[in-house]
């Protein structure tokens, strides 16, 4: 398990984090928040097709997420 700030380290994240700009994934952004507050539960699993974003969001929200930790599955 890995915090934000270890999976930023990480050799294969570093190059994701040059984009300083994040746009048009709002709607989405905004279901993992509700689902952190209206949750019992507080697992989830972010899964796609390779390129389409998915560590770009992870990191974006993890940036205004005061406790999170990543569990890297390779």
């Amino acid at each position: 398990m890995l915090s934000l700030e270890e999976y930023c380290q990480r050799s294969d994240i570093k190059p994701v984090l040059k984009h300083e700009k994040f746009f048009g994934r709002q709607q989405e952004l905004n279901e993992l928040y509700d689902f952190l507050q209206t949750s019992a539960k507080k697992i989830m699993i972010i899964f796609g097709d390779g390129g389409v974003g998915k560590t770009r969001l992870i990191l974006q929200f993890g940036v205004h997420t005061t406790s999170m930790i990543l569990i890297p599955l390779k």
